[in-house]
């Protein structure tokens, strides 16, 4: 804002100045052009006087000529005085000065009451929202110029917005969810509400209450897809142990999601779901038909004896695309206690349905060590070399023993 009053004070300046240049410059004219006529004249009189002189030419005649000459040079100043007549009806230095003044303040003015002077604001809490490594002392300071900015703007649905997240990431869940709530009175948009159900969800406890699961179904009635709306689903199945309904949501991340750690996440997560489903229990699906075992590889998991690790830490066993991008195709989970370990990968252990093992001619093995108890791939972990096997091989050994850097 400072910026934009410095430059509008700089142009009404420069103004003032062509106007004070224009009033100057106008003054200096009137003398130049008097001067200049008394010039020509008294040239053109001597030359009358020569051609007099050559001519023999009579005192009335030269007297004659002369008024001629006083006629014309008087005819001359009047063309001239009547090509500036717009000069010099223009306004003085002063209405002129006054004009270009008025005419800054009026911007200024404009700008104020239309403008945006907040908008270095907003983008300063986007930029900090996106930087994992903000300070809570620099959130603290935009929370509060976000709500003296309500105090003064109490219905500015973009500061309602930023400081709903900006409180989100402070885990301050209850006043995030009152201020997504006030936004939602305000512009009842599909982004607003899902804004608003992820901070009710947290503010709960990690729970989807009656009123959020309402909320949550109206966003997905426009956008089936909504990838928060389906994790909050998700954490929700997980955790009141339904891995059937939680791997429903998961295998729909998995279609929306591209590429990366966050959509490898939802394939190990989807993994344990399958795993959890074939445990049995109130939540668990049907099993599968015996067909999908087909496909398969036979290996064998061990930890180097050199690893000092938990006993209770989980293990991975993954098979996955040769190129390594993508979620794995079949996931098993054991724990270090539970090493060596002989065991094989099928079809049966697929994390998305009809993702099977069996359509890749050759695939990557490896074993991972969650020391975390993360099933993503996280800086500490241990994991083995990855080996690429076909079906029908084995057993195809993996010694866990190297670090995730």
């Amino acid at each position: 804002m400072t910026a934009v009053y410095a430059a509008v004070v700089a142009m009404a300046l420069a103004a003032a100045a062509w106007a004070v240049y224009g009033a100057r410059r106008h003054r200096r004219e009137e003398p130049d052009r008097s001067r200049a006529n008394l010039g020509v004249f008294a040239h053109r009189r001597r030359e009358l006087a020569a051609e007099g002189e050559a001519q023999g030419l009579s005192d009335a005649e030269r007297a004659h000529l002369e008024e001629e000459l006083i006629a014309n040079l008087h005819d001359e100043a009047a063309d001239a005085t009547g090509a500036s007549t717009a000069t010099r009806a223009a306004p003085g230095l002063i209405p002129v000065a006054a004009a270009a003044l008025f005419a800054a303040a009026g911007s200024v003015g404009l700008y104020a009451l239309w403008g945006e002077p907040d908008a270095p604001l907003l983008a300063r809490t986007m930029q900090t929202l996106e930087d994992p490594h903000a300070s809570e002392g620099s959130l603290e300071v935009l929370q509060d110029a976000l709500l003296a900015r309500l105090g003064r703007r109490p219905h500015d649905g973009a500061s309602l917005f930023h400081l709903g997240h900006l409180q989100i990431r402070m885990r301050d869940y209850e006043r995030a969810a009152e201020n997504f709530s006030r936004l939602r009175a305000l512009t009842p948009e599909p982004e607003v509400d899902a804004a608003w159900a992820q901070a009710r969800y947290l503010a709960d406890g990690g729970r989807v209450l009656p009123e959020t699961r309402a909320v949550i179904d109206r966003v997905m009635a426009s956008e089936p897809d909504q990838p928060m709306m389906l994790e909050l689903l998700t954490m929700d199945a997980m955790q009141r142990d339904a891995p059937a309904e939680a791997s429903r949501y998961l295998a729909r991340l998995l279609e929306v999601t591209p590429a990366g750690p966050r959509r490898d996440l939802f394939g190990q997560a989807l993994a344990l779901a399958h795993e959890r489903m074939s445990q049995g229990g109130p939540g668990a699906a049907p099993p599968e038909p015996a067909a999908a075992t087909t496909g398969g590889v036979e290996l064998t998991v061990s930890v180097s004896p050199d690893l000092e690790v938990s006993a209770d830490a989980p293990v991975f066993v993954i098979a996955r695309a040769a190129s390594g991008g993508g979620p794995p195709y079949a996931v098993r989970r054991l724990t270090v206690a539970e090493l060596p370990a002989r065991l094989e990968l099928h079809d049966g252990h697929a994390m998305v349905p009809g993702r099977h093992l069996s359509g890749l001619e050759t695939f990557e093995l490896v074993a991972r060590v969650g020391v975390s108890g993360s099933p993503t791939r996280t800086t500490g972990d241990f994991e083995s070399d990855a080996v690429t096997a076909r079906h029908g091989e084995g057993p195809v050994a993996l010694l866990i023993g190297k670090g995730v850097p």
